[in-house]
């Protein structure tokens, strides 16, 4: 698995965001700002390979996505403009 497995759109976004990810059990999903602050984190048990996280209530700016599974941990940027 690499980051470039991992999509993100729409990028940037003001609602929902949707990833696809590369196929595994289970993934361990946070969304951390530029700063470093966690601001979202969740268990996802994929079924498909498509996760929906909602960014209408963020701030504007840079986030991550940081996602851990099957001994892996893939990381991208994302933008919420508002």
């Amino acid at each position: 698995f690499t980051e470039e497995s991992m999509i993100i759109y729409p990028n940037p976004s003001a609602d929902v965001v949707n990833v696809v990810l590369p196929h595994a059990d289970t993934w361990d999903l946070g969304v951390m700002d530029f700063t470093g602050r966690w601001v979202n984190t969740q268990n996802i048990i994929t079924q498909g390979d498509m996760v929906n996280i909602s960014v209408s209530e963020w701030s504007s700016g840079i986030y991550f996505l940081v996602c851990k599974g099957n001994g892996k941990v893939l990381k991208k940027k994302f933008v919420v403009a508002h």
